[in-house]
């Protein structure tokens, strides 16, 4: 299992950063009679860093793009590299895909084939797919191309909607062809994309741009935690 933290500032400071009294680490605030630390030049191993071994309120100055998920390095279980294991479940696997099939089982296949292309048929002649609801699926990225969580995704002039998960991906169900989905999360300038001939298959790559400013607040971490990986996910490491 994987441990990530969210950082974040919920309530920024009014005043201004250039104001405060300089100090080693950054400034001081008259105002709230705390030390402010400049995050703003420290890199994503040195932030990691700190607030692993800081447990205490913090006071800080981030840009805005360092006001995200982070992840914390832990040891991660690994199979042994053993050639054997892995050429034996290459060779099960090939030998369970070339089973030929009997005679029986390929007229079934027919038959279910034939059943459902005229399904089909009857679908098309039937439904409007202007009418019709599908699920979307798709990802939110950075101009870096990483994936951007807790992004609100809501189809415009409704309250229908979801919200990225850590790797930034989504779900969303009862979207209609023509609507317009909204992408917006705290730090990106919002975006919009419009969804044409849309299928259950369908999948959107959307790119938000950040918004760039200094933010000064005390700062909220909040631990995100990731699934463990199934048995079957670790197998799939092997090769």
């Amino acid at each position: 299992m994987k441990k990530h933290f969210n950082i974040s500032i919920s309530n920024p400071c009014a005043e201004k950063f250039e104001n405060f009294t300089p100090t080693n680490n950054g400034g001081f605030c008259q105002s709230c009679q705390k030390n402010v630390i400049d995050f703003t030049n420290m890199s994503d191993t040195e932030i990691v860093r700190y607030f692993k071994s800081n447990s205490t309120k913090t006071c800080g100055r981030f840009s805005s793009k360092q006001l995200r998920t982070y992840e914390n390095p832990s040891k991660q279980f690994r199979f042994p590299d053993i050639g054997f294991l892995k050429t034996g479940f290459l060779g099960l696997s090939l030998m369970l895909l070339s089973k030929p099939l009997t005679a029986n089982e390929n007229n079934k296949l027919k038959s279910k084939i034939e059943l459902i292309q005229s399904n089909n048929l009857e679908i098309k002649s039937t439904v409007d797919c202007s009418e019709q609801e599908f699920i979307v699926y798709g990802i939110v990225k950075d101009n870096s191309g990483e994936g951007i969580p807790a992004v609100n995704v809501l189809i415009k002039g409704t309250s229908r909607g979801t919200v990225t998960d850590i790797e930034g991906k989504f779900e969303l169900s009862g979207v209609k062809e023509g609507d317009v989905l909204v992408f917006s999360t705290v730090g990106y300038l919002s975006s919009e994309r419009k969804i044409d001939n849309p299928s259950n298959s369908s999948s959107i790559e959307i790119e938000i741009k950040e918004m760039e400013y200094d933010i000064t607040g005390e700062v909220d971490v909040n631990m995100v935690y990731e699934s463990k990986a199934s048995f079957w996910d670790r197998v799939k490491n092997l090769f």
